[in-house]
């Protein structure tokens, strides 16, 4: 409440008083005493009044002094808490990048430590089992220096070309002694009074003949090798250690293919062979019913002509071809009119047709429906995949091989059999309409010979004056001033 409102408010409740009185002397004998005494304390009420409001005032003054310098202290304050609190942000963030660097730190750490047991137990494995690196943190320095000595010392030992006496194993299986070439520790042939040759890894360190690599060229020069002159060539087998035997080389022949595609790869199979066939079938037909019909054309007109129908028969039936037969249906009905020559062609013309069009939709299926069975393979190879990540992941890629082959194998047979399906189809039914345009003209041709011979030209009149002659005009009969012209 402001300090006018208060003042009035103030004024109004002393005043109620005073105007009572007044009112109760407001008789004519105290009027004046009434009055006076009214002023009297008006006055004495106004002084009061007005000492009041000034302390009021004055208090009003010092709050709002008071709280102007609480609002001040509270904004410093808060100026200096809100700069203390980008203080702590920074610190925090620089903390937070610290703890990062700390972790990748201690991740480098670890990664060194993987790698450092790494080297201590291939150290393990090269050295003798009384010099076993030490359990003992601070003996592991001069383990390791150790064992990068002798590593050193065993790469340049195995990084020559060296002969030593040795044994291994034929194509038949059994072992077989002699000099052994080692290349390094990544190759070596071996030369015996049973065989020689370039060898592989046996497995549990043997060492087999490996007829696959080199052949007579590896023999020979596995012997001269033994003998101490070292070829300039050699031909070996690579390989990594002696623990896992070599895989032999798997012969891929048409069989072996189409069982790694699956059931999906032998129904494509059949399909092919159902498609073989019947482009075999729709060959011999459209071969049966092919024939150039000009020549017999040529023979039957001119016996036509002359009127000797039953040797025109004869000869068309004697004729090859859908056109001959064609021909050979029209011929019986030479002078019947034309409506029946073209009925009786008609309807040979549909029987030749539907011979001609066999096994034409069938083929084309066949076309289509190849891809598509390849795709289906291709969906169930990728599912034998996922099942297989899905129980073993992906470590090993030779257990995802089996299904991503399927997958790549049916489509691979669907295409081959679709593409050579559809082209041997879509030339096969060119033939075939190629044959029906041979029908359709021998028929037309025969229609031609049954016609009357067109009239001769009318020949021209010759006169002897140049002008042309003008047909008379018809008179004009009964026709008078008044009279319509009838």
């Amino acid at each position: 409440m402001s300090r006018f409102a208060l003042s009035a408010v103030l004024a109004l409740t002393l005043a109620a008083p005073a105007v009572a009185q007044e009112r109760r002397s407001s008789s004519p004998a105290g009027g004046d005493q009434g009055r006076e005494a009214l002023t009297h304390a008006y006055q004495k009420e106004y002084a009061f009044l007005a000492s009041e409001q000034a302390a009021l005032e004055r208090r009003l003054a010092e709050v709002e002094a008071d709280a102007a310098r609480r609002a001040a202290a509270a904004a410093a304050d808060l100026g200096a808490v809100e700069e203390r609190l980008r203080a702590l942000r920074l610190e925090v963030e620089a903390e937070r990048a610290r703890l990062v660097k700390l972790d990748e730190e201690a991740a480098a750490l670890d990664d060194g430590a993987g790698a450092l047991e790494g080297v201590l137990s291939q150290a393990a494995a090269l050295l003798p089992p009384g010099d076993r690196p030490p359990d003992h943190p601070g003996d592991r320095v001069h383990a390791v220096d150790q064992a990068l000595g002798e590593l050193g010392a065993l790469l340049r030992r195995r990084a020559s070309v060296r002969r030593a006496p040795g044994s291994f194993f034929l194509a038949d299986g059994s072992e077989a002694t002699g000099d052994l070439v080692w290349v390094g520790a990544v190759a070596c042939l071996g030369a015996g009074p049973r065989g020689a040759g370039a060898l592989a890894p046996a497995g549990g360190g043997g060492l087999q003949l490996w007829e696959a690599t080199g052949g007579a060229d590896a023999a020979s020069a596995a012997r001269a090798a033994a003998g101490g002159a070292l070829p300039a060539t050699l031909p070996v087998y690579v390989f990594e250690s002696l623990d896992k035997p070599a895989d032999r080389p798997v012969v891929k022949t048409p069989v072996e293919t189409v069982r790694r595609g699956g059931e999906v790869a032998w129904v494509i199979v059949g399909l092919g062979l159902v498609a073989v066939c019947l482009a075999a079938g729709r060959v011999a037909i459209l071969w049966r019913a092919g024939g150039d019909p000009a020549p017999l054309l040529d023979a039957v007109a001119p016996l036509v002509a002359a009127g000797r129908a039953g040797e025109a028969l004869a000869k068309a039936q004697a004729g090859r071809g859908a056109a001959a037969r064609v021909v050979a249906a029209m011929l019986p009905h030479l002078g019947q009119g034309a409506d029946r020559l073209e009925s009786a062609a008609s309807e040979r013309m549909l029987q030749e047709g539907l011979r001609i069009e066999r096994f034409e939709a069938a083929l084309l299926v066949a076309a289509a429906v190849a891809p598509l069975l390849g795709l289906l393979g291709t969906v169930t190879g990728m599912i034998s995949t996922f099942d297989v990540i899905t129980v073993h992941g992906t470590g090993d890629p030779k257990l995802l091989a089996g299904g991503i082959s399927e997958a790549l194998i049916t489509t691979q047979l669907g295409l081959s059999v679709a593409i050579p399906a559809l082209l041997a189809g879509n030339l096969l039914t060119s033939w075939g309409e190629a044959l029906r345009a041979g029908m359709e003209r021998a028929a037309l041709r025969v229609t031609l010979l049954t016609l009357p011979p067109p009239p001769p030209p009318p020949r021209p009149v010759r006169t002897t004056s140049s002008r042309l002659p003008v047909p008379d005009e018809p008179e004009l009969v009964g026709v008078g001033a008044g009279e319509p012209a009838a």
